[in-house]
């Protein structure tokens, strides 16, 4: 599948330390093929996903008529479910 990143998650992944965008980079590379990884569904939500970076959380969308993995946003785990 083909990962789009959304300029927001661009914007806010430039404001953390290298160790933390290297993290997430890591796992956003690894959506190419989203079901290997430990991906589910967020509750209360249509066809929202979430995958596990470390403290973090990172939002996805996936389109599977067009084989695209939208990547939303990405927060810390301890608020990112209210943020939603």
């Amino acid at each position: 599948m083909k990962v789009e990143l959304s300029e927001k998650f661009l914007k806010e992944l430039k404001k953390l330390s290298k160790q933390d965008q290297e993290r997430i980079l890591k796992t956003v590379e690894r959506l190419e093929n989203p079901f290997s990884m430990n991906v589910r569904k967020v509750k209360a939500t249509k066809d929202i996903y979430r995958v596990k970076a470390g403290k973090w959380r990172i939002f996805i969308k996936i389109n599977f008529e067009k084989k695209v993995v939208y990547v939303l946003k990405f927060d810390w785990r301890e608020r990112a479910y209210d943020r939603l």
